[in-house]
């Protein structure tokens, strides 16, 4: 007799340790890895309203709209014309410290584009001061 209980006692441990198993084994499958999302900001276009001696960062001297005699396109002494997301507490003015997805600002853009005279993922064109 006591050898039948040893036996029903291997069956049932083994029962259990495969039911627990199984159990870990699905509640692993179950369990959600979250993967985050690349950052898509939508862009919109804005102009340099200011000279070459005003504060490229500032988003105050951005406007929606070109700039009345001063094209973009000529010489290139200053940006001109900016891609970047509105600034979402004030959708008026761009916002110049939204990040790509390399962590770079657009007012960090603008800096590299202006001291190379060189268009990149924001600027995209120049013109004379």
């Amino acid at each position: 007799m006591q050898k039948k209980t040893k036996n029903w006692l291997r069956t049932g441990s083994a029962i259990m340790a495969l039911a627990f198993c199984t159990f870990l084994g699905s509640k692993a499958l179950e369990s959600k890895v979250e993967v985050p999302a690349a950052k898509a900001l939508a862009t919109q276009t804005w102009y340099f309203t200011g000279t070459s001696s005003d504060n490229l960062n500032a988003a105050t001297n951005y406007s929606p709209n070109p700039v009345s005699g001063k094209p973009c396109g000529s010489t290139a002494q200053v940006v001109c014309r900016i891609e970047a997301p509105a600034d979402p507490s004030n959708s008026s003015l761009p916002d110049m410290e939204a990040e790509d997805d390399n962590g770079t600002t657009i007012a960090q853009h603008i800096n590299n584009a202006q001291s190379s005279l060189s268009a990149n993922d924001v600027v995209k064109a120049f013109r004379s001061n």
